[in-house]
């Protein structure tokens, strides 16, 4: 028995933070989630698997437009010519409304509705498995569905739960799960979407996140894909695929003092040596108060960005942003040490961000941003960045 596994597909998401690139890049970004998830199907055909299961976030957003529905189908159809089977689930992305409307689905696709329920398929090598799950009807749900997810039954050689969610250690606000809970089910596998890293959180039974299909933003860094499940002889084995279009990376060159603008140039290429094509990186200079002012206020400028991007796409590596930092100990020299790092505990905490505006924290993608890890860091980082700026020149 063969089976993939994929998540957090997202179709139609549009890369962030990436403006200053060509406009032929920006059309090639528009689609990078269409195009990795026909990989997903590519790879489905030619493995010649008995079903795929997406873990929900097929789509970028509840409101899915006609040309996503469309495409789905489509690739869907494909599967249906070689007898191949669709589960699928949506997720906090996607979510179920009342007033969500449909292009139809061919026959082999299995959509999961908000209550739990399960599914059986018979395999190719005869195997009879359960596939239970449930679909989002909501941005947030904070129950623990596990409770409704049936035990393994005793007619079945293999049972799948899909859910998309969390632990409850991470959030209560994703479907909420225990490990533990999971287990007890008596399931060889649980397909997991939500989490856009890949991971197995169990080996056996295989508690599993894909990842997604694309990386979506400067974040989600490294490969990305899906996994090529085969089960044999009770034993499941799990094959990573790639499948993304572009890679998200970020390289980073000290400046020196003698650098010239071909110096740091050669520096950002040599770096760059050992991406593979089509990576998106951005570009930190660090040590930049070594650097005469003019260059300082050079490679701060959109100038020097399209100056690089044109050397760069000739080995298709793609620099979208450029960020230059300043050492410390410039500030210091008019700032005592020790009384600016107790002051920055204080100023730069959680709370004092939040009252900034009390309004704006309401949305989610604000708060959640707000409360990443790092996140304080990153402010303190520019802040100290800015103080630098000022005393910059050698």
């Amino acid at each position: 028995m063969r089976f993939i596994h994929a998540a957090d597909i997202h179709l139609g998401h549009l890369f962030q933070g990436v403006k200053r690139i060509s406009q032929s890049l920006q059309d090639e970004f528009k689609e990078a989630t269409f195009n990795a998830f026909e990989r997903i199907i590519d790879t489905a055909i030619a493995e010649k698997v008995d079903f795929v299961i997406l873990a929900g976030d097929e789509y970028d957003r509840h409101q899915r437009s006609l040309k996503e529905q469309d495409f789905l189908r489509m690739q869907f159809l494909r599967l249906q010519e070689y007898g191949i089977d669709v589960f699928m689930v949506y997720g906090n992305h996607d979510y179920l409304t009342e007033e969500s409307t449909f292009i139809e689905f061919p026959d082999n696709v299995h959509v999961f509705s908000k209550e739990v329920t399960t599914e059986t398929i018979l395999t190719s090598d005869n195997k009879r498995v359960g596939i239970s799950g449930f679909s989002y009807d909501q941005q947030h749900i904070m129950n623990d569905y596990l409770a409704q997810y049936p035990d393994k039954q005793s007619n079945e050689d293999y049972h799948i739960g899909i859910l998309h969610g969390m632990t409850k250690t991470q959030s209560q606000d994703y479907a909420p799960f225990e490990m533990t809970d999971m287990i007890s089910k008596g399931y060889e596998y649980w397909a997991l979407g939500h989490i856009h890293k890949r991971e197995v959180l169990n080996e056996n039974p295989a508690i599993v996140y894909s990842g997604n299909p694309q990386g979506l933003n400067r974040t989600e860094t490294g490969d990305k894909g899906f996994y090529l499940v085969e089960v044999n002889n009770g034993q499941t084995n799990l094959e990573f695929m790639k499948s993304q279009i572009f890679t998200w990376d970020e390289i980073t060159i000290s400046a020196d003092e003698n650098d010239a603008t071909d110096d740091l140039r050669r520096k950002i290429i040599e770096a760059s040596d050992n991406l593979v094509k089509d990576t998106l990186i951005s570009v930190n200079i660090h040590n930049a108060q070594k650097l005469n002012s003019e260059l300082q206020n050079q490679i701060e400028d959109t100038d020097f960005l399209k100056y690089l991007q044109s050397y760069l796409e000739e080995i298709h590596i793609y620099a979208y942003k450029i960020n230059v930092s300043y050492n410390n100990e410039a500030m210091f020299e008019d700032m005592d040490k020790e009384f600016w790092n107790q002051s920055q505990q204080e100023i730069f905490t959680i709370e004092n961000v939040r009252n900034l505006d009390k309004n704006i924290v309401n949305y989610d993608m604000i708060r959640n941003h707000i409360e990443e890890p790092g996140y304080l860091n990153s402010i303190i980082e520019k802040s100290n960045n800015e103080l630098n700026h000022k005393k910059k020149g050698r």
